[in-house]
């Protein structure tokens, strides 16, 4: 495998395919998918025994973004494909390199992917980053030609010849996809985009897998360093995206003070009331006013809350408990993040480091294991000491930091990590209730405190954010109510939010988020159900091309994808054709058949009508027995056709398999012909019905 990297001007037309590891992620199988580990940040991390009150949302590979957007080459993106139509890309369309992003417990995917690669496209480059680059003797696991560490834009362009310097840029990239709350999949009309002003952490905690791959401690790629360039960016991106929120992608965004206030000037001086959802240290937070952060957009923080005692200097000196309630009451959305099984960790005190997190009452809170992954300096720690544990023992997909321990600890026995992890979950959704709830409890402070704020940014930025508060989010509180109506702990807090709903948006909102809530009610009852039963959510695929890619296939023949001899591609559709045409005319010699037999019924119906001759009654009842033998005999025809029909479907189906399994790149024009002839006979059996409606008619009515 080469490691390191030769430049070389491929040109503008290089065939790139830029791809995530194959699905489906939320179930257990061999290529280290695991049930607990599903491809949602916060049903996995933050959520995840909240039932029907998870936040169910799937967020792309941002970074395979970033790169597409800054080398000069005909680039696809495929995110979320099954192993099917990860191979059905490769085995149809030709490609000079395939990059694959992966985090590490994805190896046996990102191994099969190569292999695959290898069977359909030898002459292929592969190249494999993220954060699985970090892995010890990667090059000897999987086939891959380099191994892409770090930030990945820079080494593309240094791969294929292209300026390293140049200015990054920036496209305008959705935060997520897929939303679903309550059990109701949602339409988000506002569009939150996303904003990477760097990478890394110069902070460097010695578990940090991001800042160990982008330089360790003390060190960051920083793409934006000024808040004027900031500024540009998001004013492009709200221009392209039509974004007016941001989710940044920064591990500590408040860390560059002066980069943040020049921002925040300048979003004065032109009037932006952007908002911001942001990581940071407590740290970074304490560095700046309250008003400062309002008027700056702040309105969810992501915010590390390992105790005072660890070894951790990021929180030394601050109350974390009495930040995170200031921050509320200002309106400000709280994410904590607590780990579990930290060195001073024991079986005798986890519940009061359970309690201590809980107690901070944030509106979401994440758990994770203390887990050394590969590439920072606690797996270096661990190693030298020899207490990682064996691949054997807890293999590679386990340590995704929701399961188990990957080495062995001072205290905590292994195996037990587990029930202490989702102990924490459950505490913490038990004693503060659903987050969606503390989310809407900290927007209602938002609204009340700033609805009328003195900066009319901030002001416009809340009413927007407040919109759905009166009816939408009330009936999601109503609904709830409903649902925890014998547990009166969590029953009084969603009470007093309620109340609080009512008293400041009235009676109006009070009766129309009664009936929300009565509708949200029953589908959380459907939901619940199918969680019960095992469903599980599953990002779509995405597969973009952009507009070099495009250009290139506008230019190719259709005929240059077929790799068999231009004569069997024509041999191959021309059999299909005659057997289209062959079921076309079996359709319309069954049509004419029918046809034929309903007049020749008619005309003897008819007939016998007239020809009766005796008395009254006895041509009443002979008159009878005509009507009823014509009814069964044209109900046969009708069936004849219909088993005619779906034979013929059938068939269709069966001629389109065939031939769409052999020739992949026919299939469309199969289906499409198919679909024709289909309508055709469904057009024949109106045309049908409408006869039978025609001699139901000229029946006396008396029968």
């Amino acid at each position: 495998m080469k490691q390191t990297v030769k430049q070389k001007n491929r040109g503008e037309n290089t065939k790139i395919l830029l791809t995530g590891v194959f699905g489906p992620f939320a179930q257990d199988d061999d290529y280290g998918s695991r049930k607990d580990n599903p491809m949602e940040l916060f049903h996995n991390q933050v959520t995840r025994v909240q039932g029907p009150f998870s936040l169910r949302v799937f967020h792309r590979t941002f970074g395979l973004s970033m790169i597409e957007a800054n080398i000069e080459a005909a680039c696809t993106l495929l995110e979320f494909p099954t192993l099917e139509r990860f191979i059905a890309e490769i085995k149809n369309n030709s490609y000079e390199l395939i990059g694959i992003s992966s985090i590490v417990v994805n190896i046996k995917k990102v191994k099969k992917m190569c292999r695959e690669i290898r069977r359909y496209l030898p002459q292929v480059k592969i190249i494999v980053g993220g954060h699985i680059a970090s892995m010890n003797n990667l090059d000897e696991r999987i086939d891959a030609d380099y191994i892409c560490k770090g930030e990945g834009i820079r080494w593309f362009r240094k791969f294929l010849g292209q300026d390293e310097n140049a200015p990054i840029k920036h496209p305008a990239m959705s935060a997520g996809f897929g939303l679903r709350v309550l059990g109701l999949n949602v339409l988000q009309k506002e569009k939150t985009g996303v904003l990477i002003p760097s990478v890394g952490c110069p902070v460097g905690c010695n578990f940090c897998s991001t800042s160990a791959l982008f330089g360790g401690k003390g060190n960051s790629v920083v793409f934006y360093k000024s808040g004027d360039e900031i500024f540009n960016i998001l004013c492009e991106l709200e221009k392209k995206g039509n974004f007016n929120s941001f989710f940044v992608y920064d591990e500590n965004f408040l860390l560059y003070k002066k980069r943040a206030l020049r921002l925040l000037k300048l979003m004065q001086k032109h009037n932006k009331s952007w908002s911001f959802y942001i990581f940071s240290s407590a740290a970074a937070i304490a560095s700046y006013t309250m008003e400062e952060l309002v008027q700056l957009g702040i309105t969810w923080l992501w915010l590390g809350l390992e105790e005072n005692n660890s070894r951790y200097s990021k929180l030394n000196g601050i109350d974390t408990k009495e930040l995170v309630t200031k921050l509320q009451s200002y309106g400000m959305n709280v994410l904590g993040s607590s780990i579990i099984g930290l060195e001073s960790h024991t079986p005798k005190n986890i519940d009061k480091v359970i309690d201590y997190a809980v107690s901070h009452n944030t509106d979401f809170h994440q758990f994770m294991l203390y887990t050394p992954l590969p590439g920072t300096p606690l797996y270096l720690e661990h190693k030298e000491k020899n207490t990682l544990l064996a691949e054997t023992d807890v293999p590679i997909p386990e340590i995704h930091g929701q399961s188990r321990f990957n080495f062995q600890h001072l205290h905590i026995p292994s195996g037990q990590e587990t029930s202490y992890i989702l102990s924490a979950f459950e505490k913490d959704f038990k004693i503060n209730g659903p987050s969606l709830a503390r989310l809407i409890r900290t927007m209602l402070k938002s609204w009340k405190k700033h609805k009328n704020h003195p900066d009319k940014r901030v002001a416009k930025r809340v009413k927007e954010q407040s919109k759905p508060l009166p009816i939408i989010y009330a009936g999601g509180i109503a609904s709830m109510i409903r649902y925890y109506r014998t547990n009166k702990p969590i029953l009084g807090q969603l009470k007093l939010i309620w109340n609080d709903l009512c008293s400041e948006f009235g009676l109006i909102s009070r009766i129309l988020a009664s009936l929300v809530g009565l509708f949200a009610f029953r589908i959380i009852c459907k939901e619940e159900k199918r969680l019960a039963e095992g469903w599980t959510y599953e990002p779509a695929v995405i597969y973009e091309k952009n507009k070099r890619a495009r250009k290139l296939e506008k230019k190719k023949l259709f005929i240059s994808r077929i790799k068999l001899p231009v004569y069997d591609y024509k041999q191959v559709l021309d059999k299909c054709r005659e057997q289209m045409e062959t079921l076309c005319h079996n359709v319309e010699e069954s049509y004419k058949t029918s046809k034929d037999k309903l007049d020749s019924l008619l005309k003897k119906h008819h007939k016998d009508l007239q020809s009766l001759v005796g008395s009254s009654q006895y041509r009443a009842e002979m008159k009878k027995q005509i009507v009823n033998n014509t009814l069964l005999q044209i109900k046969k025809i009708r069936q004849n056709m219909k088993v005619t029909i779906s034979t013929i479907q059938k068939n269709i189906q069966n001629t389109c398999d065939s031939m769409s399994k052999r020739y992949l790149y026919s299939q469309k024009q199969i289906k499409q012909t198919g679909k024709h002839i289909y309508r055709n006979m469904k057009y024949i059996m109106f045309q049908l019905q409408k006869e039978c409606r025609t001699i139901k008619r000229t029946f006396p009515q008396t029968f």
